[in-house]
């Protein structure tokens, strides 16, 4: 791409600005060049469909999204029948919390275009986010009778079974990853049985298999996987009380993030900057907190997507709560929450951070909506699995401090049931045994 670049005043205008746009997309950075040379081209050539598929990709990452989905709309209304630009499309639908819309353009693909096994897979994520699972499964089987077992059909098929909390069913569909020779089917392998630990209270598991994961992504060259796989080791090391141990996973995390300029290394840089905060306030070094909330700042003003602000206040928040300013620290957290797409798995994170913020203030009415909400949410359920299961704990403390003793035995038998093969000794498990105990002994 930087060589056809350098090439590219030896093209015509449509080829040299395309090629433009397509370079400066790469880096957050030059996202103002990209959209300078798309603006340029789609001015003499408004019906040129990369370039409006680019400019809606360019919109989206800003966070703009009505305009993304107007771009989008412009290369489908010219006729494109790239079947990603219409995922394109129903991706930022989605991200506005439009899932009928999302599924909308889906079914408009093979109404008016044909069949195709990608738009099936993405109907199945569709319809599992909205809860109808037999739907859900139809979309993937329809894709399995246009392609067959394709890893990607596979793994759906695993996700539609996560979401369900039928966990049996869906390692037995992840474990057909392993026998595909693809090496991104057997990094998902990894992630979702990852995936299903979480769920479950496994930290242990999870934590093995995410080492054997790191040692077999060392000889493969791929740093976004290394970036993935380490930021779960350090999560993981945080569940188990290892602060020390996360940090210097995350620190690894950094020095990988740091290398590169394109967009996907400048959220990893936020990212890692935001749980290394979380870190030092488990380390109770608020000083550090503090520095490091100060640089997420500096970062997040930088970035030309203003929403990303979102991961500072979240870190503000929870150094709010760690001084036991609970009201500082919900409003912190409440101004993040809305600048999340609507499939962010970070929706689990802040709705169950500002419902702990409420119950500590005393506000156990607001606190108990924000856990029962968080109970509806699907998405999130791939790497913060243990935040929802944990939700079910907390309202039945909740309750049991309102006196709604059987709403808090609900919760409480609930949560030991999807915890049942958990790790002996979490906190939460002992709490709860102990806590349901008492309450039906009275």
């Amino acid at each position: 791409m930087q060589k056809a670049l350098e090439l590219s005043d030896r093209l015509s205008d449509r080829e040299k600005y395309l090629i433009q746009g397509a370079f400066y997309l790469k880096s957050e950075k030059t996202y103002d060049k990209a959209l300078e040379a798309l603006k340029k081209l789609i001015k003499l050539y408004p019906d040129n469909i990369s370039g409006n598929n680019y400019l809606g990709i360019l919109y989206s990452r800003l966070g703009e999204g009505d305009k993304a989905i107007e771009y989008y709309g412009a290369a489908i209304k010219n006729g494109t029948e790239d079947v990603v630009i219409f995922t394109n499309q129903a991706g930022v639908y989605l991200d506005l919390g439009l899932c009928d819309e999302a599924i909308e353009v889906c079914e408009n693909y093979i109404n008016n275009i044909g069949d195709s096994a990608h738009i099936r897979r993405y109907l199945a994520l569709l319809y599992s986010y909205q809860g109808n699972y037999e739907r859900a499964l139809l979309e993937v089987d329809k894709a399995f009778s246009l392609i067959g077992d394709l890893w990607l059909n596979i793994r759906r098929k695993g996700d539609v079974y996560l979401f369900m909390g039928d966990w049996e069913k869906a390692e037995q569909e992840y474990s057909k990853l392993l026998d595909k020779e693809e090496i991104i089917a057997q990094g998902f392998n990894s992630m979702r049985m990852q995936s299903l630990d979480l769920l479950q209270g496994k930290f242990r598991d999870y934590k093995e298999k995410s080492k054997e994961s790191v040692e077999r992504l060392k000889s493969l060259g791929q740093p976004t996987w290394a970036m993935s796989m380490r930021s779960g080791l350090a999560y993981i090391e945080r569940r188990l009380g290892n602060s020390e141990g996360a940090l210097k996973e995350l620190k690894k995390v950094w020095t990988i993030a740091i290398a590169e300029e394109n967009s996907v290394f400048q959220k990893y840089k936020r990212f890692t900057l935001r749980n290394m905060g979380l870190v030092y306030l488990e380390l109770n070094s608020m000083s550090e907190a503090q520095k490091t909330a100060d640089r997420l700042k500096e970062m997040t003003e930088q970035a030309p997507n203003k929403k990303h602000i979102k991961d500072y206040y979240y870190l503000m928040g929870m150094i709010e709560l760690k001084k036991r300013n609970y009201l500082k620290a919900c409003e912190f957290i409440k101004k993040g929450l809305p600048l999340l797409t609507a499939d962010s798995e970070l929706n689990l994170v802040y709705t169950s951070s500002l419902g702990l913020a409420f119950y500590r203030a005393g506000n156990l009415e607001k606190a108990a909506e924000e856990y029962e909400r968080l109970t509806t949410l699907n998405v999130g359920r791939f790497d913060y699995g243990d935040i929802y299961m944990k939700s079910f704990y907390m309202l039945g403390r909740i309750y049991e401090d309102i006196s709604w003793n059987g709403k808090a035995i609900e919760n409480y038998e609930k949560f030991l049931d999807l915890w049942k093969d958990a790790d002996s000794g979490l906190t939460e498990l002992k709490d709860a045994k102990e806590r349901l105990a008492a309450l039906k002994s009275q």
